[in-house]
Order: C-alpha cells, then sequence, then structure tokens
C-alpha cells in the first residue's frame, strides 16, 4: 500500500533487553522474499552496506536514485520471488551493526514480503 515503510532496523534482538533469548538464542539468519512487487518504489536498503559497483548487478539492485544519481549503499529492488538472506550475528555470536535494514516507502501499488528469521536455539527444545 501507498506509503508504507519499515523504518531503519535490525532483526536481532538486543541480547541486554529480550529476555526471550534464554530459550530460543538470537535471530541468527534472515530470509525475506518479495511475494507481490506490482509497485514503485519498495526497496530493501542496507545503508551500512556498500553496493557491488557491477553494472550487470542493477537489475537487482538500485544504482541510481530518481535524480540519476549514484546510490553507495545495498538497496535491493522489489520483484516476486527474488530473495535476500544474511546472518544477523557475526562468526562469534556478537549481533552485527552493518545489518541495519529499512523496507523503503512504497509510492505506487502493492508490495508484500515475507519473513523467515533461523534462531540460535531450538525453540521446542528450550521449553
Amino acid at each position: 500500500m501507498k506509503n508504507q515503510q519499515f523504518k531503519e532496523h535490525f532483526d536481532w534482538l538486543d541480547p541486554v533487553r529480550d529476555t526471550s533469548l534464554m530459550k530460543s538464542g538470537n535471530r541468527a539468519t534472515s530470509f525475506f522474499v518479495y511475494l507481490e512487487a506490482s509497485c514503485e518504489g519498495g526497496a530493501t536498503a542496507f545503508p551500512r552496506i556498500k553496493r557491488p559497483k557491477a553494472p550487470e548487478l542493477c537489475d537487482a539492485l538500485l544504482c541510481h536514485d530518481e535524480n540519476g544519481n549514484e546510490v553507495d549503499w545495498l538497496e535491493v529492488k522489489p520483484k516476486v520471488g527474488r530473495a535476500i538472506f544474511w546472518h544477523n550475528l557475526d562468526p562469534a555470536g556478537e549481533v552485527d551493526e552493518n545489518t541495519l535494514h529499512a523496507g523503503k516507502p512504497v509510492t505506487k501499488g502493492i508490495k508484500v514480503g515475507l519473513n523467515i528469521w533461523t534462531r540460535e536455539k531450538n525453540w521446542k527444545s528450550a521449553q
């Protein structure tokens, strides 16, 4: 829907504040897939990750903004079936601040996405 967005956020949970982490562990990975993408706008942006400069990736990534300026950070354009996968924790198990991301506003049309998060621990065995 027009103007809907998800402001900048992390998928990992705050290890200091979230008591559920004792049972399930943190969100180790994130998987996001576009289910509906009949829209303008609505990219998924990672402002702390540099965009690869390969021109052949500009079909999937936003390489230039609406004014023609080069986009330096990673923004994945919505397309049905396109998926994004990332690790929320570094190899030591610490939260990765570089995974900050946002769903940019949809300016026209509809975008629907699906999130799947894996946890560090098995939820059922932790209860």
